[in-house]
């Protein structure tokens, strides 16, 4: 069986990352498809943030008065 498939490439920080699509979907499908993954993405991230625990004042590490002035 031979298949058509076309991917789009981006290469970034020496990582390779690509996005298989169906040669068949037309630009507007993509776009709606690439928001829906933006949005798990970020979600993500936020739920990592919350589960992040939060720095009592009294753990923050003083900064000396030389490098805030």
């Amino acid at each position: 069986m031979i298949k058509n498939k076309t991917v789009f490439e981006i290469e970034k920080n020496d990582k390779l990352f690509q996005f298989h699509v169906d040669p068949t979907s037309t630009l507007g499908e993509v776009h709606d498809v690439l928001l829906e993954m933006h949005k798990f993405v970020v979600d993500r991230i936020n739920e990592a943030h919350k589960s992040m625990k939060p720095v009592d004042a009294e753990e923050k590490e003083e900064v000396p008065k030389e490098f805030t002035e």
